[in-house]
């Protein structure tokens, strides 16, 4: 950058030299214009100050009035926006149009000023977003790559493993088989939320609306967790209010993986007892609602409010069931994506439950109605009138 404009060969900072006789005509002319104004003569010494120049540096326009210009402008002001000193050690940015003025042979120039210091943070913070949302989109792209590349070979080593227990295997073989499956599922899991996170992030996750039969779908749901509730004895109760019609409209992939994080959840911390799921429907805004109660360990108050977010773990007992926290944060994303919300409220010692709200996106009045018998929809305890 080159250095500054000013000849230095005035009588230095706060010398009050004599003014040339064309300035005090320039007073009134000055303190009538608007915005900051200052009048340099040949010697680049402050000759006159508008009043609103005071607030700009600090100081009152009669102690402006001999200093150098340098004294305001370290670096100059050949380029704009140009770095100024406020008597308080501060700097500002500001903006400097320059007119010569031709009065009375004295050699003059008008400075008009504009502090854009806030103009300046504004359009660095902007450029600071911008590099992060890039950052954050390679981001995102990076983590659904690796995650469609390792995702293939972990479901390879999954299906050889299914081959491997259905052949003739040995009490100890077949016990480090079921090990190498469990976590080849565990790690699959994972893969899939990395992957569900970074598609919302990168803003590629798009919706699918069907209609669907909804008694059906919620028992395919539960039945993904017959065999551990079975093994932990504990009973899975579906419950489906009669205000829910027999086809409901919506993500039926999107809102099938809630509920599996949900129940999946509930199953994992529940050690007695059973998991009821309730389907429901709102008669004014045709809404879906759900909720998963459990009659688990629960939840402390404190971790409540971060339950949702990423990586987050309820305590030390979540870290004990394993688990990378993000099964929760990636049904928020999608009850929220869907234009609904999701909470949850916990009693330690006594359970959990998690309720969500969905719109259906097909908006029509849907009345309540008696269920139509579908196949295999016959189980009573999918039908149950509420108040």
């Amino acid at each position: 950058m080159a250095g500054p404009k000013f000849r230095m060969s005035g009588t230095g900072t706060g010398d009050k030299a004599h003014p040339d006789p064309a300035i005090p005509s320039l007073s009134s002319l000055v303190a009538a214009l608007p915005g900051p104004l200052l009048v340099i003569d040949a010697e680049d010494r402050i000759a006159l100050a508008s009043p609103n120049a005071e607030g700009l540096f600090g100081r009152a326009s009669g102690a402006l009035v001999g200093c150098q210009a340098a004294d305001l402008f370290p670096d100059g002001f050949d380029r704009t926006p140009a770095r100024a000193l406020h008597r308080s050690g501060g700097t500002l940015r500001v903006a400097v149009s320059r007119r010569r003025l031709e009065h009375a042979d004295a050699a003059l120039e008008l400075l008009w000023l504009q502090d854009v210091t806030e103009r300046g943070s504004e359009e660095s913070l902007r450029r600071h977003l911008r590099d992060l949302e890039r950052a954050t989109r390679a981001k995102s792209d990076l983590v659904a790559t690796m995650s469609h590349e390792i995702r293939t070979p972990v479901s390879a080593v999954l299906g050889m493993t299914e081959i491997l227990l259905d052949s003739n295997l040995d009490r100890d073989q077949r016990e480090i088989a079921e090990r190498v499956r469990r976590a080849g599922a565990n790690l699959l899991t994972t893969l899939n939320d990395l992957l569900d996170l970074a598609k919302m992030e990168a803003g590629r996750m798009d919706l699918t609306t069907s209609s669907f039969a909804i008694r059906p779908w919620l028992r395919e749901v539960l039945d993904l967790f017959h065999t551990e509730a079975e093994a932990k004895s504990l009973a899975l109760n579906p419950v489906v209010s009669s205000q829910v019609p027999a086809t409901v409209h919506g993500d039926a992939p999107r809102l099938r993986q809630i509920l599996v994080n949900l129940v999946g959840n509930a199953v994992k911390f529940t050690h007695r007892g059973g998991i009821t799921i309730t389907a429901d429907r709102c008669p004014v805004t045709d809404d879906l609602l759900f909720s998963v109660r459990d009659s688990g360990i629960g939840i402390e108050a404190d971790h409540l409010d971060h339950l949702f977010e990423p990586w987050a773990q309820a305590g030390a007992a979540a870290g004990e069931h394993g688990g990378a926290g993000l099964g929760l944060a990636i049904a928020r994303r999608f009850v929220e994506h869907m234009g609904g919300s999701i909470d949850a409220s916990s009693e330690p010692g006594e359970g959990s439950e998690f309720r969500f709200r969905v719109p259906q996106t097909e908006r029509r009045r849907l009345h309540a109605e008696p269920v139509q018998a579908e196949p295999g929809d016959g189980d009573p305890a999918l039908t149950q009138s509420r108040a």
